[in-house]
């Protein structure tokens, strides 16, 4: 009598809803890698949103994760996307503040610029897409850095 009492609670376990089942899909594995790869699958589907949600997930679940410094970029990036400039701000300022190494740290700045203009704090975004230029001469976001630092001084 106590096993079946047991096995029917195992059964009625299995039954829950795992509130993050919609947030990972179910074939891959969980953790941060499994938060990390069905992240960059959904923003590779643009679904944004979604991608926001794990992303957020992984961060808060391994503030010193291998993969949290990309979370931060990526994070940053859909809401520099979604045309949420004050959260891509903050996001993308603890980025390159708390990343400083980090492969990304030169699109980082230059991101961070881009937020910057759109929330008209042109002095601020003036200053990092010069930083872009100094300290990463031979980036791609160096070239970009360029172009928009002339756009800003036409303005």
């Amino acid at each position: 009598l106590f096993e079946e009492s047991l096995e029917e609670e195992s059964k009625a376990e299995d039954n829950t809803v795992n509130p993050l089942s919609g947030l990972v899909d179910e074939e891959i594995e969980s953790g941060e890698f499994g938060l990390w790869s069905n992240s960059m699958r959904l923003i590779d589907n643009s679904r944004y949103s979604e991608a926001a949600e794990n992303l957020r997930l992984l961060i808060l679940s391994y503030p010193n994760g291998t993969y949290t410094g990309d979370a931060n970029f990526w994070l940053g990036e859909i809401y520099l996307v979604q045309e949420m400039f004050e959260d891509s701000s903050e996001i993308l300022n603890a980025f390159v503040a708390k990343f400083d190494d980090h492969p990304r740290k030169a699109d980082g700045l230059y991101k961070l610029a881009l937020a910057k203009v759109n929330l008209e704090e042109l002095e601020s975004a003036e200053t990092l897409l010069q930083e872009v230029i100094s300290n990463y001469p031979n980036s791609g976001a160096a070239l970009l850095a360029e172009q928009d630092l002339i756009k800003l001084k036409l303005q």
